[in-house]
């Protein structure tokens, strides 16, 4: 595509159908960040959420000390810490729990925005799990205890990471579940069987054995460390030291900058251009 057809779908793109339109676009000379930086303009659309969810961030590297450009509070967790879910979708946080199900108490998942740190909205969780942010669907687990004593049910449900609507929900006959390599992996009496989950906004489906399962984009997750290609983000431990350092995993893998904070970090996810942390009780987007 020419220089001049790409600057008048640039111009026109005000609306939500001419950005998916200049995405498009993009996308063909392959220009990935350009596209989704398009798109997030018109969050307020179900089709631009969809195909933005089935995009993923290019990483940038960080190679000098970054700077802070947002906190957002999250509040204390009782017997366990925050882990966020990062995309260009929005960040979502909720609590990596250390004690059984049967005794966690309610807990909200905060919905914030990407660029600000705003806070979207809030999904109120029982006792379910979160899986994680697949495409622009965050996936939740509960084990349906008072369906089946034996814990051979559970119950799979899809939220919008932008606006909080359940997408829809499923119950399926599992002892275990989990999201395997291609798609969601059930266990039942010995079977193992893997479903296939294409898109984020519909169920996953038995597949044909000929076919092959598959899996929508996931978010990055802060853990401890975090690997890519090009870098090694880890927490410094001890958690006293409130530290993020950065280690290049090309050549003599270098030291690349170190950034200390005021409160201990509990963990580190890259996104695109953007480091996201959870120090204290609080999300801390960095650039």
């Amino acid at each position: 595509m020419l220089d001049e057809d790409l600057r008048a779908l640039e111009r026109s793109a005000q609306d939500a159908p001419s950005r998916l339109r200049y995405a498009e676009a993009l996308l063909r000379v392959g220009r990935t960040q350009d596209a989704i930086d398009a798109l997030v303009l018109s969050l307020d659309d179900a089709a631009v959420r969809r195909r933005l969810g089935r995009l993923e961030a290019p990483h940038v590297l960080i190679e000098r000390e970054p700077r802070e450009v947002w906190r957002a509070p999250l509040g204390p967790v009782d017997g366990s810490t925050w882990q966020l879910h990062a995309s260009p979708l929005g960040v979502v946080a909720g609590a990596r729990r250390f004690f059984p199900v049967q005794t966690r108490p309610a807990l909200d998942v905060l919905l914030l925005d990407a660029a600000s740190g705003r806070e979207r909205g809030r999904i109120p969780l029982d006792d379910e799990e979160v899986l994680g942010v697949f495409g622009h669907v965050l996936l939740v687990l509960r084990v349906l205890r008072d369906r089946d004593p034996r814990g051979k049910r559970r119950a799979l449900t899809a939220y919008c990471v932008v606006t909080g609507e359940r997408l829809w929900a499923l119950e399926i006959d599992a002892t275990h579940l989990g999201v395997g390599i291609r798609g969601i992996r059930l266990s039942l009496d010995g079977r193992v069987r893997e479903l296939s989950w294409p898109l984020a906004e519909r169920p996953p489906h038995e597949e044909p054995p000929s076919s092959e399962a598959s899996l929508p984009p996931r978010a990055a997750q802060s853990n401890a460390h975090f690997e890519l290609p090009s870098v090694f983000y880890a927490v410094n431990f001890p958690a006293a030291a409130n530290q993020i350092l950065a280690r290049s995993r090309a050549g003599e893998r270098l030291a690349l900058w170190r950034l200390t904070f005021d409160a201990p970090v509990h963990g580190v996810a890259a996104c695109g251009r953007r480091l996201y942390a959870v120090v204290g009780g609080e999300a801390v987007c960095l650039e």
